[in-house]
């Protein structure tokens, strides 16, 4: 069997036993186009991801009709929040989905006293990502440029938090972190400090030195899916000594 829960209601017990997950299907795509002037064919603008719809089949069992009914209705009760946690095991891990139950089924017949089937259907956001997270370490960087390599997990590209620990400087005035696979490049330009932190949030798009946000030039870093090369360049007078951190959720479609 597999385990499956939405905002922490098991949905796979002694009494809900889901036999059937859809969840492996692309999510739903928009795909912008333009024709192409006075050609034939098109040209693509833009593309994302808009939703994807998760269905579950399974039976409801109670040991009396009085005992059905309270599951059922302990089931819509427990059903009923907007963009909480879908958590599916799959191929020895757990996915999480952001789900709101669009639609509930309990198709009913005459004999369906003590066990009824039931259909759930969830409206996700389209991207599901692994329950932990992933951590990428660089120590001990002395040199500038440094060229080196990470492999992202998972189908989609994540967003990291990328730490950068000062460990010791002379005068140091520039950071500058780029994903040369991706060619998305970012710059910190301020008077660093021995022991200052460095976090380049790529989900929430925010760039912080312990804990204050600082400015930036260029863009938040893109990862693939796969392996990403990067560029770390630092500009200092003397010697150096920092250390990387990248850290994600790895993402699914």
């Amino acid at each position: 069997m597999t385990n499956i829960t939405f905002n922490s209601f098991d949905l796979q017990d002694g009494n809900y036993h889901t036999k059937k997950i859809t969840h492996r299907k692309f999510p739903e795509r928009i795909i912008l186009t333009e024709p192409k002037t006075r050609r034939d064919g098109f040209s693509i603008v833009d593309k994302y991801f808009e939703k994807k719809i998760i269905i579950l089949e399974g039976t409801i069992t109670g040991g009396s009709e009085a005992g059905l009914r309270t599951l059922i209705d302990n089931m819509k009760k427990e059903i009923r929040g907007t963009d909480k946690n879908l958590d599916i095991d799959y191929g020895g891990s757990t996915i999480r989905y952001e789900a709101t139950v669009q639609k509930l089924e309990v198709p009913e017949d005459y004999y369906h006293l003590t066990f009824i089937p039931f259909t759930i259907e969830f409206l996700c956001h389209p991207l599901g990502k692994a329950t932990s997270t992933t951590n990428h370490s660089d120590n001990d960087i002395t040199s500038s440029p440094h060229n080196s390599s990470l492999t992202i997990t998972g189908s989609e590209s994540p967003l990291p938090v990328i730490t950068l620990t000062v460990d010791a400087e002379t005068s140091m005035t520039v950071i500058k972190f780029k994903n040369t696979t991706t060619n998305s490049e970012i710059t910190i330009t301020r008077a660093f400090a021995a022991t200052e932190v460095l976090e380049i949030d790529c989900e929430n798009l925010t760039v912080k030195v312990d804990g204050t946000e600082v400015d930036f030039t260029g863009v938040f870093p893109e990862f693939d899916p796969g392996s990403n090369n990067y560029t770390i360049t630092i500009t200092d007078g003397g010697a150096f000594n920092i250390d990387l951190d990248v850290d994600y959720a790895a993402y699914y479609s």
